[in-house]
């Protein structure tokens, strides 16, 4: 289910404002294509049902606490339900298939954690998806 356009821009703004309030952050090593790549970090939204200021709350919260912080399915569903409200179990399922492609494009690694790529990818991506 695709995000509803309204609200984007401001979360865009919104994450700009996060990643001046975190700092630096130097670019890693990309994989080939980094626009393919950004965009298909940030294509998950179209996979779980979740408005913008729940990926708010996933993104800020990996980008302010930066590499090595829990990524899997439960620690997602926690960012989203302290702030969002929203039942824990069903959004450790909702997050599930989420992980895995991030997984697999090297945003988390092997136990769940995000990653120096995630850490710099993830709001680049949902910043241009976006605006």
């Amino acid at each position: 289910m695709p995000l509803e356009r309204e609200g984007l821009s401001e979360a865009a703004e919104l994450l700009n404002g996060i990643l001046t309030e975190v700092g630096e952050r130097p670019k890693p090593p990309l994989p080939d294509h980094e626009d393919t790549w950004l965009q298909q970090v940030a294509a998950v939204t179209d996979e779980v049902d979740l408005d913008v200021a729940g990926w708010v709350c996933v993104v800020a919260a990996l980008t302010i606490w930066g590499p090595r912080t829990d990524a899997d399915p439960a620690a997602l569903a926690t960012y989203v339900a302290e702030t969002e409200g929203g039942d824990h179990g069903e959004l450790t399922k909702a997050f599930t298939p989420v992980v895995e492609r991030w997984h697999a494009l090297e945003v988390v690694d092997d136990v769940g954690r995000l990653t120096k790529l995630g850490w710099w990818g993830l709001p680049e991506a949902f910043i241009r998806a976006w605006s």
